[in-house]
């Protein structure tokens, strides 16, 4: 879903979005929120008023724990930077076991939540056991980084099931 990126917008356009899956028969959402209050707390609201119910299996989980096991589990990476402490190079980067804990290292000394959770970060996955043994090929991309505001996006132009 597209979204204006507006803070209280985004609450009216998601709203729209659930209304629109509640019309076409859905009665669950499912998100991914793990110690954001803020997050959890609208929608909760907005299935509230909707009717609809919402599971967060991920709620209350360590951060470094559940980093550790989507490593593990899942091939993933960064696609966009909004924090001081994460440079250029993590850009496109895959977090695997041999780099989780010099990425841990750069999050705890700079403050940064391991698992992006304040919005420091944004992964993009590309293998997960939900895409019946197939990945994402990410066949061309480039780096947009901005160094004055520590701000960068890693543009995906090409990818295909492999």
């Amino acid at each position: 879903m597209e979204s204006s990126g507006l803070r209280d917008y985004e609450v009216l356009e998601l709203k729209r979005k659930f209304n629109e899956l509640k019309d076409r028969g859905f009665k669950y959402v499912i998100s991914g929120v793990i110690s954001s209050n803020y997050q959890k707390k609208v929608i909760d609201s907005l299935c509230s008023e909707l009717n609809l119910t919402h599971i967060t299996p991920l709620w209350g989980l360590n951060s470094y724990e559940l980093l550790k096991t989507e490593v593990r589990l899942l091939e993933f990476v960064v696609v966009a930077i909004q924090a001081y402490g994460l440079d250029i190079r993590w850009l496109g980067e895959r977090l695997t076991v041999n780099n989780i804990n010099e990425f841990i290292s750069v999050c705890n000394r700079f403050g940064i939540n391991p698992v992006g959770e304040g919005g420091e970060f944004e992964t993009f996955v590309t293998s997960s056991p939900l895409f019946n043994n197939r990945k994402i090929c990410i066949k061309s991309s480039k780096k947009v980084w901005y160094p004055n505001q520590w701000v960068g996006y890693l543009i995906i132009e090409d990818a295909e099931l492999c």
